[in-house]
């Protein structure tokens, strides 16, 4: 099993995200039930849906007090903004938010299979720290956007400017072959 120190670490090694700003974040997620504490004598483990926790709270670039809250925005937004609670039930899809989609990522990623590696590998995925967006970049140009229900995706969502950060497929890959993670 993986330990949250050692994530930090990979974390920091393979998608640049400062070791010492991992710590304090998991700190406070640890102290918000967001991610596991340990024991006395046991460091903490985490599972790959711990593992897309820390890395949405890292990407979400804000300030230490708002992470939970910027997390939770964040792993709730849905493709496009649909609400799908108010289709037609013959129509309706089932529920997916970033966090799943991301987890489902991860799964793929830490699966032996090289073309679901491969297919990983290839996107882009970019977390928006001046609202609440995640985009997926595939290779052909398409690009998944994750917003929160009912937002436009293709709308612009805030008056200040957009900023994000991007995270190579390739290197999220890496950063999860690394962990061996596997649930």
């Amino acid at each position: 099993m993986t330990t949250l120190n050692e994530a930090l670490l990979v974390i920091g090694r393979r998608l640049g995200f400062p070791v010492s700003r991992g710590k304090t974040v998991a700190r406070r997620l640890q102290e918000t039930a967001r991610l596991p504490s340990g024991a006395p004598g046991k460091a903490p483990e985490i599972d790959s849906s711990d593992f897309v926790t820390l890395l949405l709270a890292l990407a979400a670039d804000t300030e230490l007090h708002l992470t939970v809250e910027a997390l939770d925005r964040l792993a709730e937004t849905v493709p496009h903004g649909v609400d799908t609670a108010v289709m037609p039930e013959g129509i309706r899809l089932p529920p997916v938010t970033a966090r799943s989609y991301l987890e489902t990522l991860a799964w793929k990623a830490a699966s032996d299979d090289p073309d679901l590696q491969s297919a990983v590998s290839k996107l882009k995925i970019e977390v928006v720290s001046t609202w609440p967006e995640i985009a997926i970049h595939f290779p052909d140009g398409d690009i998944t956007r994750f917003r929160q229900t009912g937002e436009l995706a293709a709308h612009w969502g805030d008056a200040r400017i957009r900023k994000s950060i991007t995270i190579s497929g390739a290197a999220f890959v890496d950063a999860v072959r690394d962990l061996n993670i596997k649930d």
